[in-house]
């Protein structure tokens, strides 16, 4: 691997949040970003595009999710996340 790409990858974490918009149906949301302001935006982003119909016509802002705490995890960690859930 060459060295841009080996720093690059040094400055990208995993971003998880398990308890992400409890007040819906509580789920997870992750992101690996350089950032967690970046992740929340890109979650954001992901989010805003799903969810948008004539109920929710207007863009989804990352101050109005519920976003509970976040884990930080380095890509070079083991991690492992399981979920279960009914509808």
């Amino acid at each position: 691997m060459n060295n841009l790409l080996t720093e690059k990858l040094k400055l990208l974490k995993l971003f998880v949040w398990d308890n992400f918009c409890p007040d819906y149906s509580p789920g997870v949301a992750f992101a690996i970003a350089e950032s967690e302001q970046q992740a929340k935006e890109m979650i954001t982003r992901y989010f805003d595009s799903v969810t948008r119909s004539v109920e929710w016509p207007d863009p989804i802002k990352s101050e109005e999710l519920n976003w509970g705490q976040v884990k930080t995890y380095k890509l070079t960690d083991k991690v492992a996340f399981a979920m279960e859930g009914c509808s």
